[in-house]
């Protein structure tokens, strides 16, 4: 007689066992639907010049579309250097002015402007799902005007970004486990004059578009 009480408490405890399994992935999933939810959207920066007396008057703007898992990022820069620029989203929330300039040489270089922006989250190269991937920047037309584009998977994107940081000493950070990309209140820098890729031209915090 007792085999069937053995019996139906086993059959029990696997059901309870995968109804928590089951729980905890509904939980999951509802946590991932939210945060993507918060994610979704259009976002815009206006750039204004950095280093005016060396870069010039360099302006711009950046928009950021995120629809489903599409990620859209769209550039219009007028008025810079004519050469290639880097550009990067960044995780601080200010752009650095002339009070950057730190060592008083006449010039905010890239570390007394990392000092503002905080370190580059996203190099807004050709290949937007990975931080080292692409790094293929644009270049500025005889008249220092550029228009930058492309696509990429939100998915691959924060796949990338949740890696474990295989340099952990240079400029570019991992968001952590858990965190969210969060793009309201961060920066986006370009750089570049002739001779020195890095020298900060123009930047521009991000909002979400009205």
């Amino acid at each position: 007689m007792k085999k069937p009480v053995l019996l139906t408490t086993c059959l029990l405890s696997i059901l309870l066992g995968c109804g928590s399994d089951k729980d905890e992935f509904e939980e999951e999933k509802a946590r991932e639907e939210e945060i993507n939810q918060e994610t979704q959207g259009s976002y815009e920066t206006f750039l204004v010049p950095v280093n005016t007396e060396t870069a010039g008057s360099t302006v711009g703007s950046f928009m950021i579309r995120i629809q489903g898992d599409e990620v859209r990022v769209r550039g219009e820069v007028e008025n810079s250097p004519n050469t290639f620029h880097k550009q990067f989203l960044h995780t601080g929330s200010a752009c650095p002015g002339p009070g950057a300039d730190t060592d008083l040489d006449g010039v905010v270089s890239f570390e007394e402007s990392l000092q503002i922006t905080g370190p580059a989250l996203i190099p807004l190269d050709q290949n937007l799902s990975s931080q080292t991937a692409g790094y293929v920047f644009p270049v500025a037309r005889a008249m220092g005007a550029y228009t930058y584009f492309e696509i990429t998977s939100l998915t691959l994107m924060m796949n990338d970004l949740h890696r474990e940081d295989s340099v952990p000493t240079d400029a570019l950070v991992k968001l952590s486990p858990e965190e969210d990309l969060s793009l309201v209140g961060k920066t986006i820098v370009i750089y570049g004059v002739p001779g020195n890729s890095s020298v900060p031209v123009a930047c521009g915090t991000i909002r979400r578009k009205l």
